[in-house]
């Protein structure tokens, strides 16, 4: 069955229960400060509009994209978290972190471009120049040699040399 109302204004100031689709063709404008739409036959999830908050989820806090495999969801208070069974892209000339922000990738970080360090780079691993090892000022660089006997080793070869002459330090 199908309603058509053709008023500019219809005035419900009670419950509205419509067991059929509802189709609207044009915007559906939620006043209320505490406006709540809820979804499931129990209102399993709902959005909710808090003012000065935004749009918050109940308990599930999750949005899908596609399918469950791609989504953005919130499991602590204070903490977002991108969740992907493939690749998260980020396609931004510039992001800009609070300086007390921490990012804590869990997993591989595969970088296409220039990464510029201005602060402190730490480690836990060991470094590994794949391309060289250049400073723009005097460095210096200590190797520890892998014994327990705090002596260190450092090698300088002459790639362009055919034999051991080349070697130093």
């Amino acid at each position: 069955d199908e309603i058509e109302l053709n008023a500019t204004l219809v005035d419900v100031n009670a419950t509205l229960d419509v067991s059929g689709d509802v189709t609207l063709s044009n915007d559906l404008k939620l006043a209320h400060d505490g406006a709540v739409l809820g979804f499931g036959a129990d209102n399993e999830v709902t959005l909710t509009h808090v003012h000065n908050e935004g749009l918050i989820f109940n308990s599930s806090n999750t949005f899908n994209f596609r399918n469950s495999n791609s989504k953005i969801q919130s499991s602590t208070d204070g903490q977002l978290d991108l969740i992907a069974t493939g690749e998260v892209e980020i396609t931004a000339p510039t992001i800009q972190l609070d300086a007390s922000t921490v990012v804590d990738l869990n997993g591989n970080l595969d970088v296409s471009g220039t990464a510029l360090v201005t602060g402190v780079l730490t480690t836990t691993a060991a470094t590994v120049f794949n391309g060289g090892f250049a400073a723009v000022q005097e460095s210096t660089v200590i190797v520890a040699d892998g014994e327990a006997d705090n002596a260190y080793a450092f090698q300088i070869k002459n790639e362009e040399a055919t034999d051991d002459r080349s070697y130093g330090l």
